[in-house]
């Protein structure tokens, strides 16, 4: 079958031997031969696409009576090479080509079936190889021919997959016949052959199908650059997914050539493929898909592309017997019940009006229940559940009746209390005037405006209850007025209306007792000034008199009236300022009011400034840690010192001096203090 050009690694060889003996002999005058050409192609589409996978044979037939048409078309990319003994590729025979298929099949008897393949190459490109002596393998014509027709027969030998016992196996025998009507000098054709194969399927209950195939395909033994060539035996492998609208069709393909009298297990041509094809409708089918060849051997390409469109037309048929063929037929395996109910789809409609109530036990089967929670299973419709005359779409209550009091009779919904008052209308005095739930005669179902007939309105009545007594005071609040504590001072203008005026001269006129008069912390029943606040100077604070002191609050600061005596040129205090900070230290305590002080030492202008500056800062800090350490927390004071930068005399002078060394005490934050 192979020349010395198609074959891909040992054939290639003996070429490159063939072609160095004929440089040698170039001298003698000879004749060039030309060599044997064949039709390298192996791919030959199964006759009926929809009943085979797109290039191996199964055991399925079309149904008897039924026919199909298709064009089937491929592109093959480098089927034939010349390669060099290290396998690269030193010429492409035939390059590319791109084929067309007029398929036709017949199913006959339920049991055979016929087929015809009509091939037309459209393109081919190839190399041109140098032409030696004695050998030519010329490039093929680069245009379209027709190609071998292939008259194809399958007869069935047994089935046991059928529609009512779906899954099993099946076996047939399919040969075919190849005529010599395309041109072998282009590699488009080569005479005739007879292929004969044996089919063997498996099928799934869901129809899924595995087919394998096994065949011989003879021909004409051919010689080529010396090599003597056979048939091939052939074989296929291929499963088809099979869903209503789309099968997915996998397969492997190959052939395995015979030389002379020997198997030539080097050349055997495999190629691997995935097709996919599409059932819009039953009659028409779409398919695309395409290949890679997986090991070198003439027909096996670097890859294909195929795309093939076919129609197949089958007998009417009614297979479930409902007079309705199965063309038609939405349901062809479950007869149409022929109600009156669109009966032409052949589909049974167990259920007309698809209310989820077959229609045996429907009493309107073509109007469907409401599902409204009301006599749902008799399959008609309810449009007035609880016979009030509204339509259930209009009645807020469908399964109480309206009671037609003139009260909102239009929602469709019973008004058993029409005022909604909690009081039904049957007990209820005033049915359509809600009762004003006040705990004056709740029970009646009329509200009362004037609980108490003070002719003042509940709304603003203050005592609901209680009837004004309309003594010229307050007698638009609708309550009586009265003495909670018997001070002899009316609660409307008692500010203490539980505790009574304690009439000691004080503020009598308020209502409230006043148990410190002066505000001094010391109740009026112990304290011997009640009317002067003591002074918090840590002599006889007990008895509630002020005391003569050194030490004045103001708003702004704390005033001492002494003088804080300090070691000369030092930060030290003196023993008899010990007093006078004592009872500063008590004031500060006594009085939680004032937040912060800021204790601000001060000297005179003799001595250099720096040392003023820090002599000033450590006697307001020896101030602060005397304070400190006599009760007063660290949070509420504060010192700096400011040196001679601040004097409030004259320094010239003795006394401008004195006065000017000092320790102040500025209030920085005090509670109630409008000044400050």
């Amino acid at each position: 079958m192979s020349t010395a050009s198609a074959t891909r690694r040992r054939l290639s060889g003996a070429l490159l031997a063939v072609i160095a003996g004929a440089l040698l002999c170039a001298g003698a005058p000879q004749r060039a031969s030309a060599q044997e050409r064949f039709d390298p192609q192996l791919f030959h589409p199964s006759l009926s696409q929809r009943s085979n996978a797109a290039g191996v044979s199964s055991a399925d037939l079309l149904e008897s009576g039924s026919f199909e048409l298709g064009l089937l078309a491929h592109y093959d990319a480098r089927p034939l090479v010349m390669r060099s003994l290290d396998g690269s590729r030193l010429y492409s025979i035939i390059d590319s080509q791109a084929s067309l298929h007029l398929l036709g099949a017949v199913g006959l008897f339920n049991r055979l079936e016929l087929g015809l393949d009509i091939p037309v190459i459209l393109m081919q490109r190839g190399d041109t190889i140098p032409t030696l002596p004695n050998f030519d393998l010329g490039a093929p014509r680069a245009g379209a021919g027709p190609g071998d027709v292939r008259l194809g027969l399958k007869l069935r030998l047994f089935n046991t997959h059928t529609e009512d016992s779906p899954g099993g196996a099946a076996m047939a025998i399919v040969v075919e016949g190849f005529f010599p009507t395309g041109n072998q000098d282009d590699y488009q054709g080569e005479g005739w052959r007879v292929s004969p194969r044996l089919v063997l399927d498996g099928v799934t209950t869901t129809g899924h199908r595995v087919s394998i195939s096994a065949g011989y395909t003879h021909r004409s033994s051919l010689d080529s650059a010396g090599l003597s060539v056979g048939g091939t035996f052939d074989w296929g492998v291929a499963v088809q997914f099979r869903s209503r609208y789309v099968h997915v069709v996998p397969e492997v393909r190959g052939s395995i050539v015979v030389a002379a009298d020997h198997l030539d297990y080097e050349e055997a041509p495999t190629e691997a493929a995935l097709n996919f094809r599409f059932l819009p409708v039953e009659q028409v089918m779409i398919q695309a898909g395409g290949g890679v060849g997986l090991f070198q051997g003439f027909g096996a390409p670097d890859y294909r592309i195929l795309f093939s469109l076919s129609y197949m037309q089958v007998p009417d048929r009614d297979r479930d017997g409902d007079g309705i063929f199965n063309r038609v037929d939405q349901c062809p395996d479950d007869p149409e019940d022929m109600d009156g109910f669109e009966d032409a789809n052949g589909c049974p409609d167990l259920d007309n009006d698809s209310d989820g109530i077959l229609d045996e036990p429907d009493q309107c089967p073509n109007e469907p229940e409401d599902v409204d929670n009301f006599e749902d299973t008799d399959g008609c419709p309810d449009p007035d559940n609880d016979a009030d005359t509204i339509l259930d779409a209009d009645d807020q209550c469908p399964l109480e009746p309206e009671d037609r009091d003139n009260f909102e009779d239009a929602d469709g919904c019973p008004d058993r209390d029409n005022d909604g008052d909690g009081i039904t209308d049957i007990s209820d005095r005033c049915p359509n005037e809600p009762e004003d739930v006040d705990g004056f005669e709740d029970t009646d179902g009329c509200p009362d405006p004037d609980n108490d007939h003070d002719r003042i309105l509940d709304g603003v009545d203050r005592c609901p209850l209680e009837a004004e007594d309309y003594n010229g005071i307050e007698d638009t609040d609708g309550c009586p007025e009265r003495d909670t504590d018997g001070d002899g001072i009316l609660d409307p203008h008692d500010a203490c209306p539980e505790q009574p005026e304690d009439r000691d001269r004080f503020q009598d006129e308020d209502g409230c007792p006043d148990p410190d008069n002066d505000g001094d912390g010391i109740l009026d029943v112990v304290d011997r000034c009640p009317l002067q606040p003591e002074v918090i100077n840590g002599f006889e604070d007990e008895d509630g008199c002020p005391d003569e002191t050194v030490i004045q609050v103001t708003c702004a600061n704390i005033q001492i009236r002494d003088t804080i005596y300090f070691e000369t040129n030092r930060a030290v205090i003196q023993p008899r300022s010990f007093n006078l900070l004592d009872q500063l230290a008590a004031v500060i305590v006594s009085r939680p009011d004032i937040r912060r002080v800021s204790i601000e030492g001060h000297t005179d202008s003799r001595g250099r400034d720096r040392h003023n500056l820090q002599l000033s800062q450590q006697r307001a800090a020896s101030v602060r840690e005397y304070l400190l350490a006599h009760g007063v927390t660290p949070d509420r004071l504060s010192s700096q010192g400011f040196g001679e930068t601040r004097p409030i005399d004259d320094n010239n002078t003795p006394s401008g001096r004195a006065a000017n060394r000092r320790v102040e005490f500025v209030i920085l934050e005090q509670d109630g203090c409008q000044d400050n």
